[in-house]
């Protein structure tokens, strides 16, 4: 990437609503830029049944806004890590295996610290249930 267009990334992480996601599967470092309100993006979310459509760019498509990926490149990722340590919303997508929701490896957190799982994440639970 070019300065002029590192420059116009960092304005846009300035200036609109961009989540850092860390990308377990394939060690991956993401931009999203979602392009609708948090509450938005927290109920949509919160209604996914699984991240799987995430792996695969056309099936990304079904996902709001705009990825960019950030691991390909040292400024990037830098700017990535700045964001991913700061109090604003950051997203962790694992293998959508939630064997143990008290450390999930699939989330939406919220600036305030909380964590979103998204609807499939609550399938294993459910089975493991049902198996007593």
């Amino acid at each position: 990437m070019d300065k002029k267009g590192l420059s116009e990334l960092i304005r846009r992480c300035d200036s609109e609503f961009v989540i850092p996601l860390e990308e377990d599967f394939g060690n991956h470092e993401w931009l999203w830029f979602p392009g609708i309100p948090p509450a938005e993006l927290e109920a949509w979310w919160g209604a996914l049944e699984d991240v799987e459509t995430f792996w695969l760019e056309k099936t990304r498509v079904a996902w709001p806004g705009e990825f960019v990926r950030a691991h390909e490149e040292i400024e990037l990722s830098h700017l990535w890590e700045i964001l991913w340590g700061k109090d604003t919303h950051r997203a962790r997508i694992g293998l959508n295996e939630q064997f143990d929701l008290t450390e999930p490896d699939t989330y939406l957190r919220r600036p305030d610290g909380k964590i979103l799982l998204h609807k499939g994440a609550y399938a294993v639970e459910n089975l493991s249930s049902a198996d007593d």
